[in-house]
C-alpha cells in the first residue's frame, strides 16, 4: 500500500485517485520513466523509484574470465568481414582460422559462451544481429571446410586464400563443439 510520504504521485489528482492507482500516471497522462534501482533502498529496505532511462546493472553484464578473447573475435569479425562482395568467403578463411585457434584455447564451457555471446549481442539492434549472423556463417563456413579432415580441400582453401603460413592438419575433435555451440547461439 503506497501510504506514507507524501509525493506528486501519491497526491490526489483531478480525479481525485489516490496512491498507487495514480502512481503510474503523470497529471499529464503520460506513463513515468521510473525503473527500481537496486542500489537505492529506503528506510524500509524497499527499492526507491528512481528516474532511469535503465538500469546500468541490468543491461551490462559482468564479462567472465576468458569471455573477453570471444569478443574480440566477434568485435573483429563483425568489423572486418565484409558481406555480399565479391571474395567475401576467401576473406573469411583468417577468421575461420582465429576461431579455430579460440576453440582450441579457449577455457569456456557451453554456458560461457552463451554467456559472452549473448552480452555481446544484448545492445546490438535487429538489423545488426541479422548481418553480424550472415557474416558469421560466411566464416563458420570456411571453418567447418578447415575442420573436415579433407585436407587437400583444407589445403586449396589455404592456398586460395592466401594463408600460406598455416597447416592444413586436420583439427582435434575436442575443440569443435565451442564453435558448434557458437554457432547454435548466433543461428544462420
Amino acid at each position: 500500500m503506497c501510504s506514507g510520504g507524501a509525493g506528486r504521485w501519491n497526491a490526489a489528482g483531478a480525479d481525485g485517485v489516490r496512491g498507487a492507482a495514480r502512481a503510474h500516471t503523470r497529471p499529464d497522462g503520460d506513463r513515468p520513466r521510473l525503473r527500481r534501482c537496486c542500489a537505492d533502498r529506503d528506510a524500509y529496505g524497499l527499492p526507491r523509484l528512481r528516474r532511469h532511462r535503465f538500469c546500468i546493472a541490468r543491461t551490462q553484464p559482468k564479462v567472465e574470465a576468458g569471455q573477453e578473447e570471444l569478443i574480440a573475435l566477434l568485435d573483429d569479425i563483425e568489423a572486418n568481414l565484409p558481406i555480399g562482395v565479391a571474395g567475401s568467403s576467401l576473406k573469411a578463411v583468417p577468421f575461420a582460422l582465429k576461431l579455430i585457434d579460440w576453440a582450441q584455447n579457449t577455457p569456456l564451457d557451453d554456458d560461457g559462451v552463451k554467456g559472452a555471446v549473448l552480452s555481446w549481442l544484448l545492445n546490438k539492434g535487429n538489423d545488426k544481429q541479422a548481418a553480424f549472423s550472415e557474416q558469421f556463417a560466411l566464416a563458420y563456413s570456411a571453418y567447418r571446410t578447415l575442420t573436415s579432415g579433407n585436407e587437400t580441400e583444407a589445403a586449396d582453401l589455404l592456398d586460395s586464400a592466401g594463408c600460406t603460413d598455416r597447416d592444413a592438419s586436420p583439427l582435434p575433435a575436442e575443440s569443435l563443439p565451442r564453435a558448434e555451440t557458437l554457432k547454435n547461439i548466433i543461428g544462420e
